[in-house]
């Protein structure tokens, strides 16, 4: 990661972060094996969980 001129070390750590959450989240999910079918169960139930907070926002819209 370099460092801009006009980048404030604000805005570096906040890179710094997103990137690092990013990674701390992929070694959390290849800690242990995983079944394939608990992975389509996990994707299912993540896929319905967005739809239903979509439907909620355009309910309030």
């Amino acid at each position: 990661m370099e460092k801009k001129r006009k980048s404030s070390l604000e805005q570096l750590l906040g890179k710094f972060k997103r990137e690092s959450k990013e990674t701390i989240l992929a070694c959390k999910t290849k800690e242990f094996y995983e079944k394939p079918s608990n992975i389509r169960k996990r994707k299912a139930k993540a896929a319905k969980r967005r739809t239903r907070i979509e439907q909620q926002k355009d309910k309030l819209t």
